[in-house]
């Protein structure tokens, strides 16, 4: 996942809340998260390819 959506999608996890496109005002969110991957996710952070605070949050 690219990280500029890695951003996005640890903000609406943190304010359980988005914006659609074309709204003005936010919509909450009452989300659940299912995450898997085929490598070590440590190592991900460590190249700079996975967020460490998202890697926490999931």
């Amino acid at each position: 996942m690219p990280v500029d959506l890695q951003v996005k999608l640890l903000r609406v996890l943190e304010t359980r809340r988005f914006n659609r496109v074309g709204s003005d005002g936010d919509t909450a969110a009452d989300v659940r998260i299912v995450a898997a991957t085929n490598c070590c996710p440590e190592s991900k952070v460590k190249e700079g390819n996975l967020r460490a605070d998202l890697l926490y949050r999931l």
